[in-house]
């Protein structure tokens, strides 16, 4: 005979709107880290932050601090995918080793950048100031946090989100 008291006590959360507290899924850690390098979060870097202090079977994280530099890298046991290519990690660092890439938080993709370009509507930026060679850059004098793309080599390309100091 079922839990009668376990039943009604369902029922009465459920239409009250309480939940039933749950273990974050991968997916929604995955989207998570998606909004962080695309731009879409109000604090990409504070997000990647708070997903690497949380524990997860799904998850091998990096979290190293040495004076200003801050480095984190978040590895997914499932490939992330974003427009057709695929990346199994999401780092943030302040300084990288990426030429002509300076974006905060970002991933590195194998596969063709163009789906990606066309996806985010990015274009060739040649300004001074431009975070990677491909971005979605504003002509906001604000320093907003910008999407940028850099190809690494034939297959593989860096994608991420970066911003001005102070910015």
């Amino acid at each position: 005979m079922p839990d009668i008291k376990a039943y009604l006590l369902t029922i009465l959360m459920a239409l009250s709107g309480m939940t039933f507290a749950t273990k974050p899924n991968e997916t929604n850690i995955e989207n998570r880290l998606i909004e962080a390098i695309t731009c879409q979060h109000e604090s990409p870097a504070d997000l990647v932050r708070e997903i690497a202090r949380k524990t997860s079977s799904t998850l091998t994280i990096n979290n190293h601090k040495n004076g200003y530099d801050e480095k984190i890298t978040i590895k997914t046991n499932k490939p992330l995918r974003l427009h057709g290519v695929l990346s199994d990690a999401v780092h943030l660092s302040f300084e990288n080793d990426i030429k002509d890439f300076n974006a905060i938080v970002y991933s590195v993709f194998k596969g063709d950048p163009q789906s990606m370009i066309k996806a985010l509507n990015l274009s060739k930026d040649n300004s001074a100031t431009r975070i990677a060679d491909y971005t979605n850059k504003s002509n906001s004098p604000d320093c907003p946090p910008t999407i940028g793309l850099t190809r690494i080599n034939k297959s593989t390309f860096a994608l991420g989100c970066g911003w001005c100091n102070g910015g």
